[in-house]
């Protein structure tokens, strides 16, 4: 199986691991969620329907 880098992974990354969300990971936050929804919801929905599969 071959992967591909996509330039999106970089944008999540980012997003997952600067200081200030790290209190979020396990902080139950309606609005930190939405937060996550609204920049990812695209790829949350090629991911679902396999097309995000190189990664």
């Amino acid at each position: 199986m071959t992967y591909t880098h996509h330039e999106k992974a970089d944008e999540i990354l980012q997003f997952w691991f600067v200081g200030s969300i790290k209190p979020n990971w396990f902080a139950k936050s309606d609005e930190f969620d939405g937060t996550i929804r609204e920049r990812f919801a695209p790829l949350i929905a090629q991911a679902a329907t396999g097309e995000l599969w190189a990664w």
